[in-house]
């Protein structure tokens, strides 16, 4: 059976920190200032969700961070004693905060307030960013602006993946905390999330993630209205 996709209305989500998000066209944002860690999410628990769409870069003169959070709470961007998970995607190597900072993509549990440190720089755990693992292709590889890129996001109590354009990139096991999911940038400039959509999961007996099936018709009530197929 066909999975079936629920396109996200994005009217509901909510912005922290110095970011400036704007809606464009139905399911998509464009993220428009140089600034301080910020999110874009939904408040919504989102495990058992896959999110879809496409992210790009429409700026070639920085080389900054774009990404994502999950198990986010409203808040957790400037509090200390926090639980939730970001996949950051720098363009590029560059060296701050005492350190430096990879180019490539990578995800980081966060325990503590995300600011212009040494933990949102280059995941110092003494700042509570502690990296879980790198890109399976692109851990050392940065995103090329005017690019657009298809990714899915898997999350689940015991699992994340992560799809870019196709190939996993991510495939982590544990044991998260729930919460919402969202994007994710750190002084870059002009990223656009489009084409946003939300895809139940279904658990299979081995406890893995499975593709995402047609239970998001039992979504339509909280995610909006009108189901589209899911684009490939």
């Amino acid at each position: 059976m066909s999975a079936l996709a629920t396109p996200i209305d994005l009217s509901g989500w909510q912005a922290e920190g110095p970011g400036k998000w704007q809606l464009g066209a139905p399911g998509s944002v464009t993220q428009t200032r140089n600034e301080a860690p910020t999110v874009f999410f939904s408040s919504d628990p989102a495990q058992g969700l896959s999110l879809s769409g496409q992210l790009q870069v429409d700026y070639a003169k920085d080389n900054d961070v774009i990404g994502f959070v999950l198990g986010y709470q409203a808040g957790d961007l400037g509090a200390s004693d926090v639980d939730y998970l970001l996949i950051d995607w720098r363009r590029s190597d560059q060296s701050r905060y005492g350190g430096r900072a990879e180019g490539g993509l990578a995800i980081s549990h966060v325990t503590d307030r995300l600011d212009e440190n040494s933990g949102a720089w280059w995941h110092d755990p003494a700042q509570g960013v502690e990296e879980l693992a790198r890109g399976l292709t692109l851990g050392d590889t940065g995103w090329d602006p005017y690019t657009s890129y298809d990714f899915d996001l898997h999350f689940t109590a015991t699992g994340v993946e992560l799809f870019i354009d196709g190939i996993k990139e991510l495939d982590l096991a544990g044991n998260f905390a729930d919460g919402g999911i969202g994007f994710y940038n750190y002084s870059q400039r002009n990223a656009i999330y489009s084409g946003l959509q939300f895809t139940a999961l279904a658990a299979d007996d081995s406890g893995s993630i499975p593709a995402p099936t047609s239970l998001a018709l039992l979504l339509a009530g909280v995610l909006g209205l009108g189901l589209s197929r899911r684009r490939r």
